[in-house]
């Protein structure tokens, strides 16, 4: 009967392993094969993803409360030249604003001063009565 180095259990003859420890054992009784040990790592990385993400933002909301307010000016006052300026700057503001939701909102308010703009346009072109020569 042999018994394993590395933790002291009896061992049978045909086994290659120690079954509570897992160290190999050859077969000549002696020679005996360690497991290595594990590889043990100085140095984990750090990631700072909040500062990556956003790196390229800025700290204020400029591009966004440009668009709000040419978003809204284009649903009312300026139709068309409002609602171009709202979806230029909400697009400026999804990518550079510290908080998009402003530029998301004036982006949003832009195409929809659009599609009025094209209603006002095309809907009294409906009621018309056709002429024909």
């Amino acid at each position: 009967m042999k018994y394993c180095p590395e933790c002291g259990t009896k061992l049978e003859t045909e086994w290659k392993n120690c079954p509570n420890c897992g160290t190999r054992v050859i077969e000549g009784g002696n020679s005996v094969l360690k497991r290595p040990a594990p590889i043990q790592y100085s140095h984990q990385p750090h990631y700072n993803y909040s500062q990556d993400l956003y790196s390229s933002r800025d700290k204020s909301n400029v591009n966004g409360i440009v668009s709000l307010i040419f978003g809204i000016l284009g649903l009312f006052a300026l139709p068309l030249i409002g609602a171009i300026i709202a979806i230029i700057f909400g697009n400026l503001g999804k990518k550079k604003d510290a908080d998009p939701s402003l530029a998301n909102i004036g982006y949003v308010l832009g195409i929809l001063g659009i599609c009025c703009c094209c209603c006002l346009i095309i809907f009294p072109f409906m009621f018309i009565p056709h002429v024909m020569f």
